[in-house]
């Protein structure tokens, strides 16, 4: 967000949004990476950062991997063609 202040109309800022927070610690719990300790503390974390998710240009929703980067994608490309 800094760097969007700094550059408003050369930068895009785009949040990735969980589907919830369930599914979010779901996911986080199927990949056995991260112990309950941790998992705890990435779901708080998120649920911090969700609360400024309408500062951002663009939210995308993370419900389906592959929809979700298309989405990003397109994104991309049209910020870089309106350049």
């Amino acid at each position: 967000m800094n760097i969007k202040k700094q550059f408003p109309k050369n930068s895009i800022a785009i949040f990735i949004m969980p589907p919830s927070i369930e599914e979010l610690e779901k996911r986080l719990k199927k990949r056995s990476t991260d112990d309950k300790k941790n998992i705890l503390k990435r779901i708080k974390k998120a649920k911090d950062e969700i609360k400024f998710s309408d500062k951002f240009d663009e939210i995308i929703v993370n419900d389906n991997l592959q929809e979700a980067l298309i989405k990003l994608k397109k994104l991309i490309k049209k910020f870089l063609d309106f350049k």
